[in-house]
């Protein structure tokens, strides 16, 4: 979950996942820790070889008979609370995809306002006077962000690293959206500032389209649009379509149904 929330962008996503490692140190039906020595009222678990371990964490959660209920009885002994590598070496994993801020850096000439959308926090960014260079980290979230007169909406995940060119000469910005008619026919329509010529690529699933590639020439100030019509293959599944801009798959933006 976490590994496609960081392929797609997708916030909702990484909070899921995150959820999960809750689940583990009481946001359960016990509320209680399953790791030893972390969050409330958690319990001895069993190691009878090497005693109380501080991050140890049981096999799993076992069931009452056949029904599919968790069932964490007070004893410790075998094989529920019993000790296993495979459930710390999977916490270990996950952090490293959830643990900590995103660390934003890149280039730009004028200062860089990151506004997130849930909590309205602001935090500025000067660039240095030389390099334009700028580093800052940030929590995670939707943000707006604010430069030479410009405006875009992007997403940063916890522990993500991003590279950012903000100059007013390179900067390309573009949002994507996309409407399905009853028949099944779709448009993706794409809204993009910028300078010079861009073109626009065009990769999906369960779509069939003609022309999966277009060109934009962008003038300053003024927004360029393109548009593709496509239509569903089989109605009964979802479909998935990413525009990718200048053949940059690190800047594709995705739609699905």
């Amino acid at each position: 979950m976490a590994c496609a929330a960081h392929l797609r962008s997708d916030l909702a996503s990484s909070q899921l996942a995150n959820h999960q490692l809750e689940w583990i140190i009481g946001r359960n039906p016990f509320s209680q820790s399953t790791m030893y020595g972390e969050g409330y009222d958690f319990p001895p678990l069993y190691s009878p070889s090497s005693g109380d371990l501080v991050g140890a964490l049981p096999v799993g959660i076992q069931t009452r008979g056949d029904s599919d209920v968790p069932y964490w009885p007070v004893q410790s002994t075998w094989t529920y609370k019993e000790i296993w590598v495979h459930p710390v070496a999977r916490w270990v994993w996950l952090m490293k995809d959830l643990s900590g801020p995103a660390m934003v850096e890149g280039q730009a000439t004028s200062s860089v306002v990151f506004r997130e959308v849930t909590t309205g926090q602001q935090t500025e960014v000067i660039p240095n006077h030389k390099t334009m260079r700028f580093h800052i980290v940030l929590p995670e979230g939707n943000y707006d962000m604010q430069y030479s007169g410009q405006a875009q909406n992007i997403t940063f995940l916890p522990g993500g690293s991003y590279n950012l060119e903000l100059r007013p000469d390179k900067a390309l910005s573009f949002e994507v959206s996309s409407t399905t008619s009853t028949k099944g026919e779709v448009t993706i329509k794409v809204k993009a500032l910028g300078k010079g010529t861009h073109h626009f690529s065009l990769r999906t699933d369960n779509l069939t389209i003609i022309n999966n590639t277009k060109e934009l020439i962008l003038k300053a100030d003024k927004t360029g649009t393109l548009e593709w019509r496509a239509r569903v293959t089989t109605m009964d599944t979802p479909w998935v379509a990413l525009v990718i801009p200048d053949d940059d798959l690190s800047e594709r933006k995705e739609v699905r149904e």
